[in-house]
């Protein structure tokens, strides 16, 4: 069905009338308007993930072809939401697994990185900063996403490749967007590792000379986090960052 295939109206400059009151709102405030993921989102949710992974190996051409049709899809969007002053578009894309990428990294580079590198150039064109989010182990290519245009990566698992080994690759190039390791950190219960990983992140991240922004994960329910861990993180965040006297 490739051939006869149209995508959801995502671009239907309707859906968007609601920015202009919504962003009126808070004038002051950074922008950021959001994406349904990159091409690799999408499509495996449209195939679904266990045939996608397949293509990726048998119909490389046919994947090429679909990528193509979603990217023009996301390019529209982000061409509409320039016309708003948005600052910056995020997206979610999982691509690794607790300890490799879920393709090869020869093949993410061959099918995928083109799209990042079309995209992000032309929210670059538009003065817009590109957010990821991505789960999972993808540190071999952490190099090429930054290269495609990449500024600000949203991790929740900022320690499952080695926070020292991250910064070194994002000092003065690339923003860590991310709460306490919800996996290793946040969900003990250790007041003292709690607040320790939250200066680490302060000291490896922005102090030596990149970019940190900390967060709240936004289910903490699921991950059993009491809401007092959450509020040491917090608290931590505050104080290392000089908001606390």
């Amino acid at each position: 069905m490739l051939d006869s295939f149209e995508m959801p109206p995502i671009d239907d400059k309707s859906r968007y009338d609601h920015i202009p009151d919504k962003i009126s709102k808070y004038p002051d405030k950074f922008r950021i308007a959001s994406l349904p993921g990159m091409p690799f989102a999408i499509m495996r949710k449209l195939r679904k993930m266990e045939n996608f992974l397949a293509d990726v190996i048998l119909e490389q051409e046919n994947v090429m072809k679909l990528s193509g049709i979603v990217e023009e899809k996301l390019c529209n969007m982000i061409d509409i939401y320039a016309s708003f002053d948005i600052d910056g578009i995020f997206f979610c894309e999982d691509w690794g697994t607790q300890d490799r990428l879920l393709i090869s990294p020869d093949l993410w580079r061959k099918l995928f990185k083109p799209a990042y590198e079309k995209i992000c150039k032309l929210a670059h064109e538009h003065n817009m900063f590109v957010f990821m989010h991505s789960c999972g182990y993808i540190y071999e290519i952490l190099e090429d996403l930054i290269e495609a245009g990449i500024d600000v990566f949203q991790f929740d698992q900022p320690t499952l490749m080695g926070m020292d080994r991250i910064s070194e690759i994002f000092r003065g190039r690339a923003t860590l967007f991310s709460s306490v390791d919800i996996q290793k950190f946040l969900p003990t219960g250790d007041k003292e590792l709690i607040e320790k990983n939250a200066r680490d992140l302060v000291e490896m991240f922005f102090v030596k000379g990149g970019g940190f922004i900390a967060r709240d994960y936004g289910d903490y329910p699921t991950i059993q986090v009491k809401p007092e861990w959450a509020q040491w993180m917090r608290d931590e965040f505050y104080k290392v960052g000089g908001y606390y006297k």
